[in-house]
């Protein structure tokens, strides 16, 4: 997968006999990362629905499911942690055109909100992500981020995809 944002740069997640593995991928070498459960590297396992905290996929999926969860993380410069309220509604199926391929996927969409914090104001998040059933993965996603501080893009996409056996 590749990503922009706080994680940018190209990562491998294997998922073998139930254990995912990180990778930050240079040129020919791979480094295997620390999984920390509230370090960044969960925004990479919840791509495969497998972060402790980010619950941004509940199977079954259903087209009109819908779902809440809640967490706690202490942003670069708060000076304590602040609660976050998210929403997940899957939208529909669609036909996504990645770089890794074109697949079949639920579109879902998460709203996530936090109280006032690093600028006084609250933050508004609205994430759109494409899961596929055939890569047991989040194929496409694109999230935009208002409030404390400018306002920003994330986007990250499924490059290359090997089935397993």
């Amino acid at each position: 997968m590749s990503t922009t944002g706080q994680l940018e740069g190209l990562y491998e997640l294997t998922f073998t006999q139930g254990k995912v593995k990180l990778f930050e991928v240079s040129g020919n070498q791979k480094n295997e990362m620390v999984v920390l459960p509230d370090g960044p590297s969960q925004s990479l396992l919840a791509l495969l629905g497998k972060s402790e905290q980010l619950q941004r996929i509940k199977f079954p999926l259903a087209v009109g499911q819908k779902w809440t969860y809640q967490y706690e993380t202490q942003p670069p410069g708060a000076r304590r942690a602040v609660r976050i309220n998210a929403e997940v509604n899957v939208i529909g199926v669609e036909q996504v055109t990645t770089a890794a391929g074109s697949f079949k996927a639920y579109k879902l969409k998460r709203t996530q909100s936090a109280g006032a914090f690093v600028y006084g104001r609250s933050n508004i998040s609205t994430n759109t992500y494409f899961y596929s059933p055939e890569t047991r993965s989040i194929v496409k996603s694109s999230s935009l981020n208002e409030g404390s501080g400018p306002t920003t893009t994330i986007e990250n996409e499924l490059i290359k995809f090997t089935p397993g056996s």
